[in-house]
């Protein structure tokens, strides 16, 4: 698999989840994704060490509501200062491209492991154990 559909993938997995989240306590009852108990932090994120880091601000806001719903999540992001131009119809945007609650779990396993991988490639860089490799693409 190149690394660009890689990558799409797992953008692609984050927007599912957010928008599970989002679907899922959208009519305030006992949600059917427990959100809270996901090992996942905000900078596991894909985007998290970018500028436009929609996706960790987005997760960061639901771990701050008690019901994460669009509106909820669209207060929290303003009161954390964290709202961007954008930001509500992105909102809107995962809820609609979301294909059904239930992918969650999938999801989660594969935003884990690329955060997992992404953790191993930063040590290595940063032990400089990297020198004397070339990376080749297959």
């Amino acid at each position: 698999m190149a690394e660009s559909e890689l990558i799409q993938v797992v953008k692609l997995a984050e927007k599912s989840l957010l928008g599970a989240i989002l679907i899922d306590s959208s009519d305030g009852s006992t949600m059917i994704v427990d959100y809270t108990k996901f090992r996942i932090k905000p900078d596991y994120f894909l985007d998290s060490t970018l500028w436009d880091n929609r996706n960790s601000r987005v997760y960061k806001a639901m771990l701050e509501c008690k019901s994460p719903n669009q509106i909820a999540v669209a207060k929290k992001l303003n009161e954390m200062k964290m709202l961007k131009s954008g930001d509500c119809a992105y909102l809107r945007e995962l809820v609609a491209d979301c294909p059904t609650i239930y992918v969650y779990q999938d999801c989660i396993k594969v935003i884990l492991e690329s955060a997992m991988q992404r953790g191993i490639i930063k040590e290595a860089i940063g032990t400089n154990s990297y020198k004397g490799l070339r990376f080749e693409r297959a």
